[in-house]
């Protein structure tokens, strides 16, 4: 079931009751959400979860972010300013959080990470709050 992140709070009360009460044995609910943060605590809570980054790996969204994952690394600052420029942000910056879920972990990959990922959580991050992700 899902988006779990769009639904209304009348679908998410009626689904923790189901959560609770379903039998294990018999059934194994499947949820799925673009942005784990947004949805319910109480969910969450009752959940494993499992993050499957999609494959769109041809898409030009998914070049110019591994463009900017890769510029933001080697402080390129100019290569970032320009990607960003005329870029959907929000778009990107879950882009570039595929990007990042595929690289060896190191230190300046996690803390661009960390970044990247507090600003997942934002409903609307703006131009200036990705950018201040990777620059």
């Amino acid at each position: 079931m899902g988006p779990m992140d769009e639904v209304s709070a009348a679908a998410s009360d009626v689904l923790l009751k189901s959560l609770e009460d379903f039998d294990s044995d018999i059934v194994h609910p499947v949820l799925w959400a673009h942005n784990e943060a947004d949805v319910r605590s109480t969910i969450r809570s009752r959940c494993l979860l499992k993050w499957c980054p999609g494959d769109d790996t041809q898409s030009e969204l998914a070049d110019g972010a591994r463009q900017l994952v890769d510029s933001a690394l080697q402080g390129h600052t100019a290569e970032v300013i320009e990607i960003l420029k005329d870029t959907d942000v929000k778009e990107i910056l879950r882009a570039a959080a595929k990007v990042l879920s595929t690289l060896h972990v190191d230190g300046e990959a996690l803390a661009l990470w960390e970044r990247a990922r507090k600003v997942l959580t934002y409903p609307n991050p703006t131009k200036t709050e990705v950018l201040a992700v990777f620059i």
